[in-house]
């Protein structure tokens, strides 16, 4: 009996010693950012097949330093990216931009809009949201994002808005959450602002302004959101996976 539990002791220990070398580096491989899954995402959508020993010798060595890395490092980062890739499902995985915009409460014909545009561009400016991630740079371009950048105000919508908002004829930071997924990809990429992008289109799943905390306050303010009638929340997602798992 003493033998048999010193024998469960080694093999509980063994395992242990074993999850604890093995778990970090599945971790690792599993840590995708946000800026190299909207690169990856690209790929998944273009079908353009990324070059992983490049990839990785830029993301170990961002600087391109005149220095050697250790080949299993190399590899290990191919691992990372790869299984980032492999797994990245665009019809379920949902990507998210937070970013700001500068608002005001206007009036045209006797009816009252939210008018916002991005910083240092002109309100008929098509905006784009860069992505960059070893040697590939990508431009995402979202399907009818300008009908929300000016935004009809119902009365009660309005009344909310003008507490939040008073009409001072200055324009007022906002914060602007999108969420959305990549539906098409462009695979020669443009001159765009002095570099070469790759355009990504893509639908939004989610829109929201956001009053930022004023000082005080520990949170944004929600002053208006829109979620498609396609999208699932993250729990909701979350649950679907688990019932096709089953």
């Amino acid at each position: 009996m003493r033998v048999w539990h010193a024998r469960a002791n080694t093999i509980f220990l063994f395992l242990v010693i074993l999850i604890g070398m093995t778990l970090p580096a599945h971790a690792q491989r599993k840590n995708i950012s946000g800026m190299e899954k909207g690169v990856l995402a690209f790929y998944k959508i273009s079908g353009l097949k990324p070059n992983f020993d490049k990839w990785a010798k830029i993301s170990l060595n961002p600087k391109q330093h005149n220095m050697n890395i250790p080949d299993d490092l190399i590899e290990q980062e191919k691992l990372r990216l790869q299984y980032g890739l492999g797994t990245y499902n665009p019809d379920r995985e949902i990507l998210e931009i937070q970013t700001t915009i500068l608002s005001e409460v206007i009036t045209q014909n006797n009816k009252k809009y939210l008018a916002s545009h991005f910083p240092g561009k002109s309100a008929l400016a098509a905006p784009y949201f860069p992505y960059q991630a070893g040697y590939t740079m990508v431009a995402v371009v979202m399907n009818d994002l300008e009908k929300y950048m000016l935004l009809e105000l119902d009365d009660t919508l309005y009344q909310k808005i003008k507490l939040l908002m008073p009409e001072t004829g200055q324009e007022s930071e906002l914060q602007l959450d999108l969420h959305f997924r990549p539906v098409d990809a462009d695979q020669e990429p443009i001159q765009l602002d002095g570099y070469d992008q790759h355009i990504m289109l893509a639908e939004i799943a989610h829109i929201a302004f956001h009053k930022p905390a004023l000082a005080g306050q520990r949170e944004s303010v929600l002053m208006w959101e829109y979620y498609a009638p396609w999208y699932l929340s993250r729990d909701e997602q979350t649950l679907l996976n688990i019932l096709e798992d089953r």
